[in-house]
């Protein structure tokens, strides 16, 4: 990973935007997956591991979540997902005020 990858996730640590399943990708994508399996429980949850993983290159993005995918049946489905849901997110969430009926109904679909 490069210095200033480092230095985006160093930021986000320490912004605020940060939830359990987000800091779990952060876990993979440091080398450290240890700890308790988080997942994304809402479109909040999704939009923070989403904001996480725009911090990486998309080679360490797509590695992020095979891994993800294989430590847990929950995040296997998120990525077999993922670009639907991501889809969603986009579509819906934006701006302060934002509401993600579609993303959650197809998160809970999904089995999340």
């Amino acid at each position: 990973m490069e210095a200033e990858t480092l230095k985006k996730i160093g930021a986000w640590i320490n912004g605020g935007d940060t939830g359990m399943s987000s800091k779990f990708l952060c876990s993979i994508a440091l080398g450290n997956a240890i700890g308790q399996v988080s997942y994304p429980h809402d479109p909040s949850d999704f939009g923070r591991c989403y904001r996480f993983l725009g911090l990486l290159t998309r080679q360490e993005s797509d590695e992020v979540l095979i891994k993800a995918g294989r430590l847990s049946d929950k995040w296997a489905s998120v990525v077999a997902n993922w670009y639907q849901l991501t889809a969603l997110y986009n579509e819906e969430c934006r701006g302060e005020a934002w509401k993600a009926p579609k993303l959650y109904a197809l998160m809970k679909e999904i089995g999340l």
